[in-house]
């Protein structure tokens, strides 16, 4: 499957190949795609599945922003130092299948830094498969946790909540020889952060844990 996205360039608009849905090999089992590893035997493949072969510019949005909208992005805009070098830190842990560990650690320690007291969740591998809303998977989640922590509201509960999760595993950065730089040291490039997992999805652990 080809598929296209949208670039803008001074020439205009136009349709430029992605590899984001690229089909994934037959001969690779559900935990060699998406659990970041690839199956024994195999060879890596030129493209990371997950993620696109060429910048996306978000489009300037239109019309005018409502008050609240403006309140969400001037918070965005203050927290946006602690949230680059939270990210910074998530990328420079090697976080592949199997090395989880160092980055729940980041986790933990953000969490408390925000004044929260995260708690470890023990993955039971027999409990999940049980669960009626569970997907399968095939790796080992022995000694393997879950960091959480509760943001209560200064008047108490009463009112709707929200859970705000994401997965610290990424994928592998094999072949290690299309990379300019080392996969698990951050880099920052003008307004881009660079690296294995920054945009899936690191930077979506960093923005969910905004003061």
């Amino acid at each position: 499957m080809l598929t296209h996205i949208r670039q803008d360039d001074p020439s205009g608009t136009r349709l430029v190949p992605s590899t984001a849905l690229d089909p994934i090999p037959h001969d690779l089992g559900p935990a060699a795609y998406a659990g970041s590893q690839l199956a024994t035997g195999v060879a890596p493949p030129d493209h990371a599945y997950a993620g696109l072969s060429v910048p996306v510019a978000q489009p300037p949005s239109a019309g005018e922003m409502a008050p609240e909208d403006h309140e969400i992005a001037d918070a965005i805009a203050q927290g946006g130092d602690w949230m680059t070098e939270l990210l910074a830190r998530l990328v420079d842990k090697d976080t592949t299948l199997g090395h989880e560990e160092a980055g729940q650690a980041v986790v933990r320690e953000a969490l408390s830094e925000l004044g929260l007291e995260p708690l470890d969740v023990p993955m039971d591998a027999a409990a999940l498969r049980a669960h009626p809303a569970s997907s399968p998977f095939d790796w080992d989640v022995v000694d393997k946790r879950n960091v959480v922590a509760t943001w209560s509201p200064a008047t108490g509960f009463g009112g709707l909540s929200l859970i705000l999760n994401g997965h610290i595993d990424v994928v592998s950065p094999e072949p290690r020889s299309h990379w300019a730089r080392d996969p698990f040291t951050a880099h920052v490039d003008g307004e881009w952060l660079y690296g294995r997992g920054a945009a899936d999805m690191k930077c979506g652990l960093a923005g969910s844990s905004a003061r």
